[in-house]
């Protein structure tokens, strides 16, 4: 149990932001990969993140949204956000429930938009998928 803690806790480091996609794999599981540089990656039952990636092979941006036809992707957001930037990372709450947060975490630009008080959107980087 103390090693599966202790890897859990290794992996959380491990910033997706500036990996190329076989560490994104080794962190979220298999991808999809797009002829136009963006893996699809479907985190858990109702979350999909897309990781674009530069010419060089580094990830630049991660975008989650729900998957298929889901929208509140509030359960996965911070975790989502956490793994991107390599540490523990809070979502910022915004004005009101339908709203978009702006802030930077680990000196990376995030955006997260909320409807009806969920997380819908969440976009870390240069994330235009």
């Amino acid at each position: 149990k103390a090693a599966r803690e202790l890897a859990a806790t290794q992996r959380a480091a491990v910033p997706l932001l500036g990996h190329d996609v076989a560490v994104a794999e080794a962190l979220l599981g298999a991808a999809t990969r797009r002829a136009d540089g963006i893996a699809e990656i479907d985190l858990d039952a109702r979350t999909r993140v897309f990781l674009v990636f530069d010419r060089a092979g580094a990830c630049t941006g991660v975008y989650a949204v729900g998957r298929d036809g889901l929208r509140s992707i509030e359960a996965a957001a911070a975790a989502v956000l956490s793994q991107a930037v390599g540490k523990p990372s809070p979502i910022t709450k915004p004005a009101s429930a339908d709203d978009s947060a702006r802030w930077y975490a680990a000196g990376w630009p995030v955006v997260a938009r909320r409807a009806s008080g969920d997380v819908v959107e969440l976009r870390v980087g240069d994330a235009a998928p």
